[in-house]
């Protein structure tokens, strides 16, 4: 389950507790005129957008688990560092799938994520396989250990500079430092390695390690979107949404989403739905709304029970104002659906 993923059900269940941060609450009011069943669902939007607060909380679990782990009496001799570094958990980061952010954005909640399904079931194992991964991220990243020291990759190995941007990040192996994951980040994305700019979009977006600059921010994201990153897509079709960074336009996020939504990601179907269902950005469209809402929820995840509680809820709410003819389009249009790769959208 991903970083995004967990971030989607949390946003969820603040919404049904009535729980919403505050800011982000009186954005999406703002943004649907005060409407609060409306702002409910921005709000989720904006909740899976604010990494940066989402990664804090997995960073402070990932301390409080090492604090206990220390705590506990050694019995044998302490591992060496080459032994403890495969010994540490791995510190996940949101957006990559491809399709996978960002995520993320997001997308986290804060940096993109490679592809980590381990208890993905059946239907979602069967809904990536048609996305070809990156062959660099096959490669599981040896940690630093404590006791060794950062040792800087060659000029042109991307993946490395990615991986000690995420340490650095992270605070794995080395000091806490988001200006020298920022660096490295930056490093591997001017190479046009494409975790690297989601991951760099994002630290742009929430100012981590730099000042904060939403154009930015959507420029990174539009390069690896250009490489068919769905995660980026999706991300950016957000900020085309919301209107950060560049000038807001429902044409232009419907556009990403659908490149996103074409390789199958569940969050682009939702979002494109949605635009489809309230003739935003697109021509309202009530069968193509019924169709990805149908598609969404067949591609959500077994365990995101509330992401395809939304889903069903949105189809069956359009399947009211539809006639039995166009029910029936729509079906055979989500049965009929095939996921394209990336270089075909």
């Amino acid at each position: 389950m991903t970083n995004d993923m967990i971030f989607h059900v949390k946003a969820l269940k603040e919404v049904d507790e009535g729980h919403m941060v505050p800011k982000l609450w009186a954005m999406a009011l703002a943004d649907q005129g005060g409407d609060p069943n409306r702002a409910k669902a921005r709000y989720m939007k904006l909740r899976v957008l604010d990494l940066s607060i989402q990664q804090k909380e997995f960073a402070n679990a990932q301390q409080r688990r090492a604090a206990a782990a220390a705590s506990k009496p050694v019995t044998d001799a302490a591992p060496s560092p080459r032994t403890s570094a495969h010994l540490r958990t791995p510190w996940p980061r949101p957006w990559l799938s491809a399709a996978g952010l960002v995520a993320l954005v997001a997308a986290t909640q804060l940096l993109p994520i490679a592809n980590m399904n381990p208890l993905a079931s059946p239907r979602m194992q069967s809904a990536n396989a048609s996305i070809e991964p990156d062959a660099r991220e096959r490669q599981t990243p040896q940690l630093l250990a404590t006791s060794q020291t950062a040792t800087e990759p060659a000029p042109v190995d991307a993946v490395a500079q990615t991986t000690l941007g995420d340490q650095y990040y992270g605070g794995r192996g080395v000091p806490k430092n988001h200006a020298a994951a920022a660096t490295w980040y930056g490093k591997a994305a001017e190479q046009g390695y494409a975790k690297a700019q989601i991951n760099l979009a994002v630290m742009y977006k929430f100012g981590e390690g730099l000042p904060r600059d939403y154009a930015k921010s959507a420029s990174w994201f539009r390069k690896a979107a250009d490489q068919g990153d769905a995660a980026a897509q999706v991300n950016l079709g957000l900020l085309y949404e919301f209107g950060q960074g560049v000038a807001q336009d429902d044409a232009t996020a419907a556009t990403w989403y659908r490149k996103a939504a074409d390789q199958g990601d569940a969050r682009a179907l939702a979002y494109l739905g949605s635009l489809y269902e309230a003739g935003r950005g697109v021509s309202q469209d009530y069968v193509e709304a019924y169709t990805l809402w149908s598609l969404a929820i067949a591609r959500t995840p077994a365990w995101e029970t509330e992401l395809e509680a939304e889903a069903i809820k949105n189809r069956d709410n359009v399947a009211a104002k539809m006639t039995s003819g166009q029910i029936a389009q729509a079906q055979k249009l989500s049965r009929d659906w095939k996921p394209r790769s990336p270089a075909s959208v």
